[in-house]
């Protein structure tokens, strides 16, 4: 099922439910989980990953690479032609499933879009929530906006799985 949403009223709370510019942010990454900021992070052939996050940066699953949840804020989700996801989702970017891609749940791009390939494979739902007012005004300039001056101290956290991001 493909979903676009596009309410004016979402994209208010959203933005108000973001932390003040300038929040501490804490992340605590498990084994199974991998955390980038300010440039991509990459998932290579024969590579599993429970949880991949990118702030600022692309999450890019390549060919023989797998993720169960993918997630990119400020930025994108590509999932190359032979990768897999289980969940992609897109804060402030889109999601690019490339030719033979394959995501087993749902692909999700608040502020973007979910652009899906001829021979890419979505088995949950696509649901998309592009709204721009302007220039300078929706979704995705509110996310880049908050996320242009967070700095994340990230620890390694062997008692958790994947990746647990806390903002204040």
């Amino acid at each position: 099922m493909r979903t676009c949403l596009a309410a004016p009223l979402l994209a208010a709370a959203l933005a108000a439910a973001l932390p003040a510019r300038g929040a501490d942010c804490r992340v605590r990454i498990g084994s199974s989980g991998r955390f980038a900021q300010d440039h991509d992070l990459v998932i290579g052939p024969g590579e599993r990953v429970h949880e991949a996050v990118a702030l600022r940066g692309r999450v890019v699953v390549r060919a023989g690479g797998h993720v169960d949840q993918a997630v990119a804020l400020a930025g994108d989700v590509v999932v190359e032609r032979g990768g897999t996801a289980g969940e992609v989702t897109s804060l402030g970017g889109d999601v690019h499933l490339q030719e033979g891609a394959r995501v087993a749940g749902d692909a999700t791009a608040l502020g973007g879009r979910v652009e899906t390939a001829p021979g890419a494979r979505v088995a949950g739902d696509v649901t998309m929530l592009s709204l721009e007012l302007g220039a300078s005004l929706g979704v995705r300039g509110a996310v880049r906006g908050w996320t242009r001056d967070l700095r994340c101290a990230a620890t390694a956290d062997p008692g958790i799985a994947g990746v647990d991001m806390d903002v204040d």
